[in-house]
């Protein structure tokens, strides 16, 4: 038997007086349940789904044929060194770095990189390595539109001895009821790298995974979807179901990614989730027609605020918007003028201001760095609310926007503060 380590390490949150709370490593749970089915002669060595040390993790390990990290901002630093590690000790492991930011570049540090959808793509490697042929620098297929044959790794079980293993903590969870995305908006990988299709999940299967959570101790759910409410009955009755199932489990809140057009339907839905879902997002980015043509959110209708305003306080829900500041083409007045339309149309709630953010693989951290002249700085310490955000010896960081040709420092500096 051959053995696979699978590596999504994240941080943790604490909360006065509550249990430290985890992600389940969703991703690589999913990368799993569907290899396991599809490759004879592999035995699961790990799903590490936490930032131990690395030079007690690698002690521990005593045989390795394929190692697995699912990368993103937050692990990424990390995930280099581990496998760094890892390959010290075991000089014939198999390195392979997946997720949305991972490009060639990645190959410094592994024998290869799985782009795109990771399932098909990881199936062809295990079986290069177990008939012992050459295996490819990268590994890349096109997007499978039949779902149903990719188990679910809370149904299947995968997660059952992570939490068995773990009763001092709770879980976040990642729920997928779909996937793909519609739009193309430059700062984003999401509809980029699914091609703008859209493919759902067997309606059975996502209702299976909603009584798997009331069954244990999740405290998040995180929908991964785009654009939730894109199928207005389906997802309506989806939300119908959630508010049932989930009446007497621990859960304490529900994100969503809403549909970008907003609508009435977008409203029931939240009306049903309101226990758990803090409001909804209108998501304007910019008030600036400029800016929304440049990054690509033109090709949208234009959502009439002032009714989305007036169907939130109808349907007694919150709601927010949200403006990236360091977009292209933005200036202090625009911006500063976009926040007074807002109030004008009828935000009163509150606007919610993103830092821009350069994320590998997207239109706005290659063409357009260049193009808007985008200057940046690092940010450490990802996230807010970390128990161990502190990490020194692996510290994650994110790129921010300090300026751009249109939008200086100083003028970025006082649109900050006039926010």
């Amino acid at each position: 038997m051959k053995k696979v380590y699978f590596f999504q390490p994240n941080f943790s949150y604490k909360q006065a007086g509550k249990k430290e709370q985890y992600w389940l490593p969703y991703t690589i749970g999913c990368l799993w349940a569907y290899t396991y089915q599809h490759c004879e002669g592999w035995e699961l060595g790990d799903l590490q789904f936490k930032r131990d040390s690395i030079k007690d993790y690698v002690d521990k390990i005593e045989s390795i044929d394929l190692a697995c990290f699912s990368t993103y901002m937050w692990n990424k630093e990390y995930n280099i060194k581990l496998a760094t590690a890892i390959k010290d000790k075991f000089p014939n492991v198999h390195i392979t770095f997946g997720g949305p930011q991972i490009t060639d570049k990645y190959l410094e540090f592994g024998d290869s990189i799985v782009l795109g959808e990771g399932e098909a793509s990881l199936v062809q490697l295990m079986n290069d390595l177990s008939e012992n042929v050459p295996t490819k620098q990268i590994y890349e297929n096109p997007r499978m539109p039949d779902l149903s044959g990719f188990p679910s790794p809370y149904i299947t079980g995968v997660f059952d001895k992570l939490i068995e293993e773990n009763p001092d903590y709770v879980w976040s969870v990642t729920f997928e009821t779909d996937r793909g995305c519609p739009y193309s908006c430059t700062f984003c990988e999401w509809g980029g790298l699914t091609a703008s299709k859209v493919f759902q999940f067997d309606f059975e299967r996502v209702i299976e995974e909603i009584e798997w959570v009331a069954k244990n101790p999740i405290v998040v759910i995180f929908f991964a979807n785009a654009n939730f409410g894109i199928f207005k009955d389906r997802d309506l009755k989806i939300a119908s179901e959630m508010a049932i199932r989930l009446k007497d489990s621990q859960l304490e809140y529900i994100g969503l990614n809403y549909l970008k057009n907003s609508n009435e339907r977008i409203f029931e839905i939240a009306k049903l989730l309101n226990v758990y879902a803090k409001g909804v997002t209108l998501s304007a980015q910019s008030m600036n027609p400029a800016t929304l043509e440049a990054i690509k959110r033109s090709n949208m209708k234009s959502q009439n605020l002032t009714s989305m305003f007036k169907l939130g306080k109808q349907y007694n829900t919150v709601t927010y918007t949200e403006l990236i500041l360091g977009l292209p083409l933005e200036t202090k007045e625009t911006w500063c003028q976009g926040i007074a339309n807002l109030m004008e149309l009828g935000q009163h709630t509150k606007i919610y201001i993103q830092k821009g953010t350069l994320l590998p693989n997207t239109v706005w951290s290659n063409e357009h760095r260049e193009k808007y002249d985008i200057k940046t700085v690092k940010m450490f310490n990802v996230g807010d609310g970390l128990a161990d955000n502190d990490d020194e010896e692996a510290p994650e960081s994110m790129e921010l926007i300090l300026s751009t040709n249109t939008r200086r420092f100083d003028d970025m500096h006082e649109g900050w503060m006039y926010s």
